[in-house]
């Protein structure tokens, strides 16, 4: 639903502990030549105190049995002022028995819990508080909205003048800010899709984990009833709206109730509240929470909004154990277009596959290089880093990332070499339903020498893909392994060939 892209909630928890977590089998990929790309455009480097209960009061209250037509006066062109606050705190816990030894020096050590699996064992957890503040202003034009068939689709622009994310895991502080020139993002909703892109440049994750938070301003308006309703009329809300509001990948089983609470002066007051259980990055997830929106009768606009949720998340391929609250604010302010007239004079870029790459640059600044927003970091360090491949809630390819630990030796490497290497370490035991099916020697669109060797095993379909790729540097080395079912590789498609011809090294 997020593209796979990684939830907001998941990168706070995997900014801190991504070294505690399990290693992982390497390899990968079916053999395709190295196909040429164009590098993507990047610039250059450079309290929620109030809840729900505490909105502005209108008054009085309207009569009994009226009815009300509570309709989105959205439309082409129409502006607004957003502020927006989120406050998420919580823990996530990573299995005892995985993190041993593996905390940095100095870490703080995490309080422990026994916790019982779905077999009826226990298990032993490290327990680590997280929190993270977002802090959004922005300014949004519609561009174009429609609704049928029960699902919507919404796009708009937005000018951001202000974006502050800070992030607390286990006493360590992080934050987030957007570069000047990504304050101007497209914004595209599909259903329960919401996705964010820039117009020439691409996003890192970071940016976009700081963009994508609970209770979208875009998706609000479609929790409106079709049919007009008096106080204490409720109604039911859509699969895709109640994805969107509560970022779900996949919804399972829902149980969630509307209802006008009340009518005071021009402003009608609506109460949600509601169970829901479905996936997030492939794993299940329970959420409970409670939401409450003030509509203008007078512009037929929803004005503010205030939301909390209880979420109960399982571990799987690319998250640990979560169990985080969340509290949600906003205002929404229609807003004239000579108040932001850089934004009114700004055209819709339709989304490329190019835009939606995620660029993506190494802990030690050495290489660069850009990929499918399905890729989800697993685990990045320094001399490691290891993604995974989400397509529809499941993990079905890897790519592991390793610095050679012995350039001096690796930079005269030869094709034949590598390939010997290879087959040593793909064919163990004698296997003999493991054979070399591709072996081949090409320059990248920005000069990296890529090695390429690829494998199979005819008795499972299993797919190996080994990449050896050589800066001009003799430290400027990389192996890439990637790893498949072969019935997956329609699925994942070129996106292994976008990082291999994307990737620079540092000049």
């Amino acid at each position: 639903m997020k593209h796979a892209q990684t939830s907001f909630l998941f990168v706070i928890a995997i900014s801190a502990v991504i070294f505690m977590l399990s290693s992982v089998s390497v390899f990968a990929q079916i053999a395709r030549p190295l196909i040429p790309q164009a590098t993507p455009k990047t610039p250059a480097a450079r309290p929620m105190a109030a809840t729900p209960q505490a909105a502005p009061a209108p008054a009085p209250t309207a009569s009994s049995g009226q009815k009300y037509v509570l309709k989105s006066g959205r439309k082409a062109g129409s502006m607004d002022k957003v502020t927006y606050q989120q406050i998420i705190q919580g823990k996530l816990m990573v299995p005892s028995a995985e993190n041993s030894d593996k905390l940095p020096p100095g870490a703080a050590k995490p309080e422990k819990a026994t916790v019982k699996t779905a077999n009826g064992s226990t298990v032993e957890m490290d327990v680590y508080p997280v929190k993270a503040q977002t802090k959004l202003q922005y300014n949004e034009k519609t561009i174009q909205c429609a609704e049928e068939d029960n699902s919507f689709s919404i796009q708009a622009i937005r000018n951001y003048q202000s974006v502050n994310v800070q992030r607390t895991v286990n006493g360590e502080d992080d934050s987030i800010a957007l570069p000047e020139e990504k304050m101007m993002l497209n914004v595209d909703v599909e259903g329960a899709d919401v996705i964010f892109f820039h117009k020439k440049y691409c996003m890192n994750q970071d940016e976009l984990d700081a963009l994508e938070v609970m209770a979208p301003s875009l998706a609000l308006e479609t929790l409106l009833p079709t049919e007009p309703v008096a106080i204490g009329d409720t109604w039911s809300i859509t699969e895709d709206s109640l994805g969107a509001l509560l970022q779900l990948d996949l919804l399972s089983q829902a149980q969630v109730e509307q209802v006008l609470t009340d009518v005071k002066g021009t402003t009608a007051i609506i109460d949600v509240q509601g169970r829901a259980a479905g996936e997030i990055d492939g794993v299940s997830t329970t959420i409970n929470f409670k939401l409450k929106y003030y509509y203008s009768l007078k512009i037929n606009r929803i004005i503010w909004a205030g939301m909390v949720t209880n979420e109960e998340r399982q571990s799987g391929p690319i998250t640990p154990d979560l169990a985080i609250e969340t509290q949600v604010q906003m205002t929404i302010v229609p807003a004239a277009p000579a108040e932001d007239a850089k934004l009114a004079a700004e055209q819709w870029t339709e989304p490329t596959d190019e835009l939606l790459l995620i660029h993506y640059i190494s802990l030690d600044g050495d290489w660069t290089m850009f990929h499918d927003r399905r890729w989800c970091i697993f685990r990045n360090e320094p001399n490691q880093v290891i993604f995974r491949f989400m397509h529809q809630g499941e993990y079905i390819a890897q790519c592991v990332i390793n610095k050679t630990s012995n350039p001096e030796t690796m930079k005269n490497m030869t094709l034949a070499e590598f390939k010997k290497q290879v087959e040593e370490a793909v064919m163990e035991d004698g296997e003999k339903t493991r054979s070399i099916i591709a072996a081949n020697e090409e320059m990248s669109p920005s000069n990296v020498n890529v090695f390429q060797v690829v494998a199979t095993d005819s008795a499972d379909n299993t797919q190996w893909g080994y990449y050896m790729l050589k800066g001009a540097k003799a430290s400027q080395q990389l192996v890439f392994m990637f790893t498949l079912d072969g019935e997956n590789s329609e699925a994942v498609g070129e996106t292994d060939m976008q990082m291999i011809g994307t990737l620079e090294f540092k000049k």
